[in-house]
This record gives structure tokens, sequence and C-alpha cells, in this order.
């Protein structure tokens, strides 16, 4: 994950959009998940 934060920061990417993004596809992906097993 740190090295995730470094990389963003040499981009220059803002470090906060980066986690937003990684958390809101681990919850669709957990949402997906759910889908299948309920289908």
């Amino acid at each position: 994950m740190e090295e995730v934060l470094k990389i963003a920061e040499s981009e220059g990417i803002d470090v906060i959009d980066v986690i937003i993004n990684a958390i809101s596809k681990k919850e669709s992906f957990q949402e997906h998940k759910d889908k299948v097993r309920f289908s």
C-alpha cells in the first residue's frame, strides 16, 4: 500500500483520490460477489 502512495505522489496524483477509488472498487466488487451468490 505504501508503494502505491509513493507512486501516486511521484505522479502528482491526489493520494486521497487513489484511496477513495480503491475503497469504492473494493465495495463494488463485494456487492458483485454478493449478487452472484444470491442469484
